[in-house]
């Protein structure tokens, strides 16, 4: 192994002692990547009785023009491709006599068309693969597909058309050329309708106006009398059960038995438009024309279902006005949308409801932190007002929504400004990780046509979730922690002149957009990239493309490269008492000091940066050839006194880390460093490169850290016993997928360790009482000698820990080459061999 130590050392510690200190800087950037809220943190909600209101300041939505902030270069939505409509349905326009209605099944990569009793469906990736059914009588009203249920129909039958007209409701069975192994497989697969439906039934003069299904094969119907239906289907008849039937749920539980002609309701006309699903609660949702929501819950393993709640839009608005009061009830209604909020996004948060002016309603549906408990209730929590309504906000904001997106914190809004074309409107709080209130960049976009449909590619999650049913439940970490392994969302919209594909870019994707764009690192965009994320957390962004061995990837890889190195940062020192140590993790949103108006004012803390003299070289030292800023700092913000809140978490978070810090090296080398460094008032830190590759070690190695590697799984044998054998809860593919990505970040470590600087340069920063102090010559130059020592001391701890990092992948890599091997030749077969103390 290279060494990073660049003259004699002392004594080697042992090889256990060596993986034990980097495992200790592995376990502090863990946690500090977990010091982060539930939603209702950040939205400021102690309990479901004291909602709470936000968008009314200016750091709400952080303006992106502000060169302070140093987002007006980020795209939050980068526009794939538009498919126009095939030209086949172009020429059935001319036949229409009596609707039309356009929509997406997002899980199959397709749009839908139907032209009275005729239903299309064509690939919207690239407008081909067009299908067709044309066995209907009557118009069709409503269509959906959904999954079939388990052991009930051919293998071959992947998925239900659900189709209903005023008069039957027909099931037709959805089948592809290719094996369903993926969304990627079905986008280049030819898809077939089965021509006889599988299941036909009366409506019993119900119309339906929308279809949702559920994982479990359930089929759900919002009827116009505002009742919810389900179709429930099986493969042969019962004693007492037809063989496919509908259910009405808003009405008695043996409503099946009765024709729905027979069922009268006294209740205002109110039709259901709307139908969401919770698949981590099983809980389902429903909106109504008048803006009803109602609450049921499908019970603990999704199979039941009884009504819960049910609140009109008369008392959400009232208790909107309650928590808003300065603000007009008419942006509070009509409402437009529901969303479900699933437990990985937030614990306490179950619902978002869009209103036409964009404002969000967040709900609950029982007590907080409660997480486990069934659904009680449905309490308005927040109300979170759109881009517009700040003191100083321009006088743009949404209005006429008639159609949105909500999910995992990303807010779309087509917003009508002609009645032939739209604005989009994206909000979405990726580029403000780790803060301790609601923050979101937010964009709009010309929209050609009126929009039909909105929604996004549904991508499985890869945020390894605890093995143990019982362990507490939190929701997902921030973006940044995991986007070195999350597929990049995609949002598809449809209107009369095609769809239109958009991606939402994740940080390491604007830092390649910014890189691209600029032909290099050499641009004030790339600097203000760092500005917004940090030195540290920047420079693990930039490791995720400078790792990279992809051929597409190289010039961007030596672009990232280079960044890393010329925006990276040296050692630091910090002066004062008490002094507070600069910011790795997290935005920039305010490491300066906030005076009383808001702006930067002269702080007590001076920051020294030290360049490595000749005779010792940190161990990612900022090559020569590269100009690197002496300082690393966050632009100046005025934000107000609340900025002051962000800060203080920021500063925790960080004083969390720095806590930590002496404890992820060797006892005995603990103290020697603590014999070279001042007892009070001075602190050296890290640089920020050292940081961002332990940052990104550490979430490399986080879904195998803490979480149980193998698990119990029970099968039955010939004899009809029950055993349980032992199975790798990852497969050999990604297996194979954490060897690489550790090894190109041992390569990366192993290539560039050579940098050094030649010259001996500091930069010297004090404050007007430090520099009035410094008597005469002598004690300056005592400072200096003193800073370099302080320095020095932490480079040489610094190269120790890089070198006991690159010890650590080492054997991780060989472990994993181990296991890998291990599943390729039948794990669980291999382990059942195993003694039980093993």
């Amino acid at each position: 192994m290279a060494s990073f130590l660049g003259g004699p050392s002392m004594m080697p510690p042992s090889p256990v002692e060596v993986l034990e200190a980097a495992a200790q800087t592995v376990d502090r950037h863990l946690q500090a990547d977990a010091s982060y809220g539930d939603l209702t943190d950040q939205l400021n909600v102690p309990s479901h009785k004291q909602p709470s209101l936000s968008g009314l300041n200016d750091y709400d939505y952080p303006s992106t023009v502000d060169p302070r902030i140093g987002a007006d270069c980020l795209s939050e939505l980068s526009t794939v491709k538009k498919v126009p409509l095939p030209p086949e349905l172009v020429e059935q326009f001319g036949y229409m006599q009596c609707n039309c209605m356009m929509g997406l099944f997002p899980e199959i990569s397709r749009a839908w068309l139907s032209i009275d009793g005729d239903i299309f469906v064509w690939n919207y990736e690239d407008g081909g693969d067009l299908a067709y059914f044309d066995g209907l009588n009557e118009t069709i009203t409503s269509a959906g597909l959904v999954h079939p249920k388990h052991g009930v129909f051919q293998p071959h039958i992947q998925y239900l058309l659900c189709l209903t007209t005023p008069v039957d409701i027909v099931l037709l069975g959805v089948s592809f050329n290719r094996p369903h192994t993926g969304l990627d497989e079905l986008v280049h697969s030819e898809m077939h309708l089965l021509p006889t439906p599988l299941f036909t039934l009366p409506t019993d003069n119900t119309h339906i106006n929308s279809i949702m299904g559920t994982a479990l094969g359930r089929i759900f119907m919002a009827g116009k009398d505002g009742c919810l239906y389900e179709l429930t289907y099986q493969a042969e008849d019962g004693w007492f059960s037809r063989k496919c039937r509908k259910i009405n749920h808003s009405a008695s539980t043996l409503s099946f038995i009765v024709p729905s002609f027979l069922n009268f309701s006294f209740a205002e006309d109110d039709p259901l438009v709307q139908i969401t699903v919770d698949e981590s609660r099983h809980i389902l949702y429903t909106r109504s024309e008048k803006g009803t929501i109602q609450v049921f819950d499908l019970g603990e393993d999704g199979k039941g279902t009884s009504r819960v709640a049910a609140v009109s839009l008369q008392t959400t608005v009232q208790n909107a006005a309650l928590v808003a009061r300065n603000i007009d009830r008419s942006n509070f209604k009509p409402l437009v949308h529901i969303a479900a909020v699933s437990r990985t996004e937030s614990v306490n948060v179950h619902l978002v409801a869009v209103t036409h002016a964009g404002v969000r309603l967040y709900f609950t549906t029982n007590y907080f932190h409660h997480p486990r408990s069934r659904p009680s209730m449905l309490s308005l929590v927040h109300v979170r007002l759109p881009p517009g309504f700040s003191a100083s906000a321009s006088p743009q904001k949404p209005s006429n929504v008639h159609v949105a997106h909500y999910k995992k914190g990303t807010l779309l809004l087509a917003s009508s400004q002609t009645e032939d074309n739209d604005v989009l409107w994206a909000s979405s709080p990726d580029s403000f990780p780790f803060q301790n209130k609601l923050m979101e960049t937010h964009a709009t976009i010309p929209i050609d046509g009126r929009t039909w449909a909105l929604t996004e590619v549904p991508l499985p999650s890869v945020s390894q979730r605890p093995a143990d049913p019982n362990a507490p439940i939190r929701a997902d970490p921030p973006l940044v922690v995991t986007e070195h392994m999350e597929p990049v969302r995609r949002f598809i919209l449809l209107s009369a002149q095609g769809s239109h594909l958009m991606n939402k870019l994740r940080p390491v994707d604007q830092l390649r957009q910014l890189l691209i764009k600029n032909n290099g690192p050499d641009s004030e965009e790339v600097k203000d990239f760092f500005k917004l994320h940090l030195a540290s957390q920047a420079c693990a962004t930039c490791l995720i493309l400078a790792c990279s061995k992809l051929a597409a990837d190289k010039q961007v890889s030596e672009w990232a490269t280079r960044a890393f190195f010329l925006y990276g940062g040296e050692v630091q020192i910090n002066y004062g008492a008490p002094s507070i140590p600069p910011s790795t993790l997290g935005p920039a949103s305010l490491s300066t000091t906030i005076g009383p108006t808001g702006y930067s004012s002269p702080a007590p803390i001076s920051t020294t940066v030290m360049t490595p003299g000749p005779g010792l070289s940190s161990s990612f030292a900022t090559p020569a050839q590269a100009l690197h800023p002496s300082q690393m700092s966050t632009p100046n913000t005025a934000f107000g006194q609340q900025q002051q809140s962000l800060l203080q978490q920021q500063q925790q978070q960080q004083l969390l880390l720095q806590q930590q810090q002496q404890q992820s090296l060797l006892h005995q080398q603990q103290s020697q460093q603590q014999h070279q460094f001042p007892s009070f008032g001075q602190e050296v830190f890290y640089s920020p490169k050292h940081e961002g590759i332990c940052l990104y070690l550490s979430r490399l190695l986080r879904p195998l850290w803490e979480y149980k590697v193998v698990s119990d799984v029970p099968f039955q044998n010939r004899q009809g016993q029950k055993q349980i054998f032992l199975a790798s809860r990852l497969s050999g593919e990604e297996l194979s997928w954490f060897l690489q990505q550790l090894s190109e970040l041992r390569e990366f470590i192993t290539v560039n360790s050579q940098f050094a600087s030649p010259l001996v340069t500091e930069s010297l920063t004090a404050t007007p009482l430090q520099r009035t102090s410094r008597l005469d010559v002598s004690t300056q130059l005592d400072e200096q000698t003193r800073r370099r020592q302080l320095v020095e001391a932490q480079i040489k701890h610094e190269k120790q820990s890089m070198q006991y990092n690159e010890e650590l992948i080492q054997r991780i890599c060989e472990n994993l080459g181990l296991w890998k091997v291990l599943c390729d030749h039948q794990f669980h077969i291999l382990a059942s061999g195993l003694e039980g103390s093993l």
